[in-house]
């Protein structure tokens, strides 16, 4: 939906371990070598989990946030900007409409920040991170909960493990985060609202470079 990419995925599992030995041994196993010949292309990104206590959060709000009044839904959002780089395309905006409407929607982020927040009037004594998740951030989740969406998982980006070449690519990324929306409708409400659009300002100063992919959770499968 957004970003450029160098291979079109089939599918992307989330999965979670223990600990990194036991990702390790899962790396090096037979079972996954197996995996590998059998597919065109593998990448495994890794990224470590938040803090217990903000697990516990993300859970309450998954729980209680749905229940507030939905944000207002207002134009489509403005053509401006549909113009690549950390926005989609006219071309993904389309893409995205197209599909299927009536099922739940995965939008997997992989967020790169910038140091210091680009500001046109400068960085307004904000790194990158905190203009993007005090500014934007907060009334996104604000918004997606309250459509009915969930936060799936959110992490820190640690190396890329497998695939990029073979380099770790330490710098890569900065944040993952997987969230839930109840349909794709729901998604390009989020995008009209006032209060999100608005946000928006953040979202451009704090982020350097995005890549955002639309899955089909795994009832799809069932």
């Amino acid at each position: 939906a957004v970003g450029d990419t160098t291979a079109s995925w089939s599918e992307l599992w989330l999965v979670e371990f223990p600990d990194a030995d036991v990702l390790a041994r899962q790396v090096g196993s037979s079972s996954f070598t197996t995996l590998l010949d059998a597919t065109e292309a593998v990448e495994v990104i890794v990224a470590s989990p938040p803090h217990p206590k903000v697990q516990k959060v993300i859970r309450l709000l998954n729980r209680f946030m749905p229940w507030l009044p939905k944000p207002k839904r207002g134009n489509d959002m403005p053509v401006e900007e549909l113009q690549g780089g950390i926005n989609p395309t006219e071309m993904q905006m389309q893409a995205f409409q197209a599909a299927d409407q009536s099922r739940p929607v995965h939008m997997f982020n992989l967020l790169r920040f910038h140091e210091r927040a680009q500001y046109e009037n400068g960085d307004r004594g904000r790194s990158g991170q905190q203009a993007y998740e005090e500014g934007y951030g907060k009334v996104a989740v604000s918004c997606f909960l309250r459509l009915g969406g969930k936060i799936v998982a959110t992490g820190r980006y640690r190396m890329t493990l497998v695939g990029a070449g073979g380099d770790p690519a330490l710098g890569a990324w900065d944040e993952i985060a997987v969230v839930q929306y109840p349909n794709r409708p729901a998604f390009l409400h989020m995008l009209s609202n006032a209060k999100y659009v608005r946000a928006l300002e953040h979202r451009h100063a704090g982020l350097a470079e995005t890549q955002l992919w639309s899955t089909a959770p795994q009832a799809e499968y069932l």
